[in-house]
This record gives C-alpha cells, sequence and structure tokens, in this order.
C-alpha cells in the first residue's frame, strides 16, 4: 500500500541555516545584491542625516543670530513704525508670557486673552501672505493682477471679486492652499474684525515710537543708550522705556548692551579707516580700493595686513591706534559677519520648515523603486539558478509556504547587512559635510534623538525593501512543479 506522509515543518533556525549556505555558496550574486542595498539606503542615509543635521545647526545658528542682533532688532521696535505687513509677521512669532507678547498688548489695549488671539489670527494672516508671496508670478496675477497680499483680502470683501477669486482657484487644484478654501474663506471672513484690531496696534506702535524719542531727547535712541551704558545707569534708562511702552527683558537688555559696545568699538576702529591718506595708501600697496568691511575681516585674517595698517597709522602720528584692540574687533566683525551668511545658507538650503522639499522625496521614492527591481531581478536569477535545488526540497516534502518563506529570509538578510552598511556610508557623509560646513556647532548640539530616528529609517527601509522585493521570486519558487524543475538543465 503507498504510504503518504505529511510535508516536513522545518524550524526557523534550519530555515536560517539552509539561507545562510545559500548565501554563502552565491556569495558574489549576494554581495552584488548587497551592494545594490547599499547604493540605495546610502543614499537615503545621506539624505536624512543631511537633513537632520543641517536643521539642527540652523536651528543653533538661528538661536546665536538673534543673541547677536538683540541691538539691531531693540532700535527697530523702539524706533521705527513698521509696515502692517512686519507687524503681523513680527506678532505671529510672539508666544505668551514674553516681554514682546506684553508689549503687544500694552500698545494695543489688549487684554492677555485679547492679545493671545490676535497673535493666533497673524499666524494665519501671515500663512496667507507667505502662500500668495511663493506663487509663481503667473499664478498670482491671474488670481488678483498686480494685488498685494493685504489688498487681496480687501478685495475678497466684495461679493463680485470674492467669487470671482474662488472660481479661478478651484481650477488650480495643485496649490497647497494654508488651510485649504475653507481657511481662506474663513480668513477674508474675519478680516475686517481684524483690519480693525491692527490699527489698533498700529496707532499704539506709532504712539509708542513718539514717547520713546522724547524721552530720548535730541540725541536720539542710539545716543540716550549710548550715555546711560557710559554711565552705568542703562537698568535706569531701560525702566524708563518700559513706561513709554517697551519692556525689555533683563537677559534681552544684556545682550542689546553688548551689542551697543560692539556697534561703539566697530565705529572705532572704521574711524581710522576712513582717512584719505590711508586710503591712497592701501590702494598703492594692494591695487584696489580700501573698504572699511573687507579691510576689517582681512586684518582679521591676515597678520601682515594688520602690521602694514598698524605702521601707515603710527607714521601719520595717530597715538590712539592699539593693534590689539584693533585685532579683536576685527575678529569680532568677522565671526558676526560669517553668522549671518551662515544663516542665510542654511535658510536658502532647508527653508524654515522642519519638512522634506517635493524634490527630494521624489528622489528618495525612485531611488528605493530602483533599489528594489535589483533586488527582485537578483533573485530571479536566484531562483533560475537553484530550480533543481527547489524540486529536491519539494520532492523531500518541503511546503510551498516553507520554500517562499526561505527566499524571502535570505533577501532579508542581506536587507540588514545592506542596511547597516548604506546607513553608516550616508550618516559618515552627511557627517563629514556638515562639520566641514558647520565648524563645531554640530558637535556642540548633535541631534541624537534625530540620528537615532534616521538610523531606524534606513535599517527598517532596507528589510522591508528586500523583502518586498523578494515575494515574486518566492511566488515563483514555491508555485513550481518538482518533476518541471528537475527537467530543466
Amino acid at each position: 500500500m503507498l504510504e503518504v506522509r505529511e510535508q516536513v515543518r522545518l524550524s526557523l533556525r534550519r530555515m536560517l541555516s539552509i539561507c545562510m549556505d545559500s548565501l554563502s555558496h552565491r556569495l558574489l550574486r549576494s554581495v552584488v545584491t548587497v551592494g545594490i542595498i547599499v547604493l540605495a539606503i546610502a543614499f537615503l542615509g545621506q539624505i536624512l542625516f543631511d537633513g537632520y543635521f543641517g536643521r539642527a545647526v540652523r536651528d543653533e545658528v538661528n538661536v546665536e543670530v538673534v543673541r547677536a542682533t538683540a541691538y539691531t532688532r531693540f532700535l527697530r521696535k523702539a524706533g521705527v513704525i513698521e509696515a502692517p505687513e512686519q507687524l503681523v509677521r513680527a506678532a505671529s512669532l510672539l508666544h505668551p508670557g514674553t516681554a514682546d507678547f506684553r508689549n503687544l498688548g500694552r500698545r494695543a489695549g489688549f487684554s492677555p486673552e485679547e492679545t493671545q488671539a490676535f497673535v493666533e489670527d497673524c499666524r494665519r494672516v501671515d500663512a496667507f501672505v507667505r502662500f500668495f508671496d511663493s506663487l509663481p508670478g503667473g499664478r498670482r496675477a491671474l488670481l488678483a493682477g498686480e494685488a498685494t497680499a493685504f489688498e487681496v483680502l480687501d478685495r475678497l470683501q466684495r461679493e463680485g471679486d470674492r467669487r470671482n477669486f474662488f472660481d479661478r482657484l478651484t481650477h488650480m487644484k495643485s496649490l497647497d492652499l494654508p488651510g485649504g478654501t475653507a481657511g481662506i474663506e474663513a480668513l477674508s471672513r474675519d478680516w475686517p474684525v481684524f483690519r480693525a484690531r491692527l490699527a489698533r496696534v498700529e496707532e499704539g506702535t506709532r504712539k509708542s515710537v513718539k514717547a520713546i524719542a522724547a524721552l530720548c531727547g535730541a540725541n536720539g535712541l542710539r545716543g540716550a543708550l549710548g550715555a546711560a551704558v557710559r554711565d552705568g545707569r542703562d537698568a535706569v534708562f531701560f525702566r524708563e522705556l518700559e513706561k513709554a511702552g517697551l519692556e525689555v527683558a533683563l537677559e534681552e537688555a544684556r545682550r542689546i548692551v553688548v551689542g551697543w559696545r560692539h556697534e561703539d568699538e566697530l565705529a572705532w576702529a572704521t574711524a581710522f579707516l576712513k582717512d584719505s591718506r590711508l586710503r591712497a595708501a592701501w590702494y598703492l600697496k594692494y591695487q584696489r580700493s580700501l573698504n572699511p568691511s573687507e579691510t576689517l575681516a582681512e586684518c582679521a585674517r591676515s597678520p601682515s595686513r594688520l602690521d602694514w595698517l598698524e605702521k601707515q597709522v603710527a607714521r601719520r602720528g595717530n597715538a590712539a591706534f592699539d593693534a590689539a584692540r584693533f585685532h579683536r574687533v576685527a575678529c569680532d566683525y568677522r565671526a558676526r559677519t560669517e553668522l549671518l551668511d551662515a544663516r542665510e545658507r542654511l535658510a536658502n538650503r532647508y527653508g524654515d520648515s522642519d519638512r522634506f522639499s517635493e524634490k527630494t522625496l521624489w528622489l528618495i521614492v525612485v531611488s528605493l523603486l530602483v533599489c528594489i527591481v535589483g533586488i527582485t531581478n537578483a533573485m530571479l536569477m536566484s531562483v533560475l539558478e537553484r530550480f533543481k535545488e527547489i524540486a529536491t526540497m519539494k520532492c523531500l516534502g518541503a511546503r510551498n509556504q516553507t520554500i517562499a518563506f526561505i527566499f524571502v529570509i535570505e533577501s532579508a538578510a542581506m536587507g540588514v547587512a545592506g542596511g547597516i552598511l548604506g546607513m553608516l556610508i550616508g550618516a559618515a557623509i552627511a557627517f563629514g559635510r556638515q562639520l566641514l560646513a558647520s565648524g563645531g556647532r554640530l558637535l556642540s548640539h548633535f541631534p541624537l534623538a534625530d540620528a537615532l530616528t534616521a538610523a531606524g529609517i534606513c535599517l527598517a527601509c532596507s528589510v522591508f525593501l528586500a523583502a518586498i522585493a523578494a515575494i515574486y521570486p518566492a511566488g515563483i519558487a514555491s508555485r513550481m512543479a518538482p518533476m518541471e524543475a528537475m527537467r530543466v538543465d
């Protein structure tokens, strides 16, 4: 009598052993497949790590810029009546509990709750302004002609203009509207109330600026602050400013004083560079005009330029020149200039958002698709080479699911190896690039949590892609008829 036995169930340990034997016997093909995974994951890892590292450096540079520009921002807040768009953008960045938040409420006569509501509305308006300004010129002209964002919101209060605007908007399906069409409709409904509140803020700002100007007198804001700092009355000066409608936090006041001292030192240094005879000598020596900003940066980098400058000033009998002090000012000026340049460069590359651009996402998707195709092709070749091996396992009682699982596990193992190597290569490239570009900023504020997240994404993608790419070849192998496979040469 013919005895039919059940198919053999292999343990996970035994299937892993078969996979490792197969990889070692076909080492060259395995290395090629792992290489495909390494290239794809290295590309993905470089983008992820570079994004996380770059945004960490960008945030740190922004913090340093805020500290370094405290004096300049103070002069604008205390002495300039800004346009409505600038007022809205500045208000959209405020948070409860800060001095600027309280200044806003004090100037407009708002309660804390009204101030918070106004700030939220400013964020909505600023989002619309940024969206409108980012539109291509053709689309912007089609929607509103030559009108600005504020003028568009004014026009939306008229029924005819409102209907035309939204009719044209419906034909632009690809636009990423802030809050969608419903959000813009809600903003247009709330616009009259917001405009009235913004007018109160403008009027309060105007009164505060006039009161500060009256307080400072003929010397102006810069002169009054300088006199207070020289006399050691800076704390009294800031208390008087608060009575005039401008509260300044203690830490911010210290930064403002530091900024004023920097500007005072810079004025002292550039005064020597305005001498006509020195400028003529500079031109004869270096064959180009003397630019104070460029000269300070060059003196910070080149001791020979500083020595030449010291000799020229001494030759003209100016005993007030201090080479060590001038060099310190030049180095400070150069550091601040490089900081501002770094902010602009990082803002152009990474923007203000923490999300990846659509172009970057498309590059990632295409690279991963190429990786899937490469792995699938390699696994199909592996199946073709192992027809008789597969038939033998089936004749010995191996299940279809077991054979399919062996191929998937084999591919996933290559995915783990390729993912680790690719992740390390991508991280090394991104780390080296950012380290050269940012100096020690990346080391001092290393985004460890983000780096671990990027590493996890790389490893998960490599294993997932390898397993997905092996499904089709594994299906072919599992459905193969044993006798048909045995006849293949």
